[in-house]
């Protein structure tokens, strides 16, 4: 990342061991969140998905065209937050015979 962009440091920099998760990011991935065309947020959590992206706790609308939920390297996990498909169901009624 080089010089500046501190908080973004701050917020991405690992504070556990080597060996607990993934060390490292992808070729690029650093490299885009520095884009000018890139803008993280650090300081509210996503309150919802709209038509027009994620709306934020404090009340902001982030326009997006794609919104990906990566959940790791177990591709069959569910997560612990509901998560609703456009057909109104959720993962845990739509993967009862496995993921799709």
């Amino acid at each position: 990342m080089g010089e500046g962009h501190e908080d973004l440091k701050k917020f991405i920099i690992p504070k556990w061991a080597p060996g607990c998760r993934r060390i490292s990011p992808g070729d690029g991935y650093l490299e885009a969140l520095v884009q000018p065309n890139v803008k993280p947020v650090f300081n509210a959590e996503i309150a919802k998905i709209v038509p027009k992206g994620i709306l934020t706790t404090d009340n902001k609308v982030h326009e997006l065209d794609i919104v990906v939920c990566a959940t790791g390297f177990q591709v069959a996990f569910k997560p612990n937050f509901r998560l609703v498909n456009a057909a109104g169901k959720t993962i845990h009624e739509d993967w009862v015979n496995g993921p799709k």
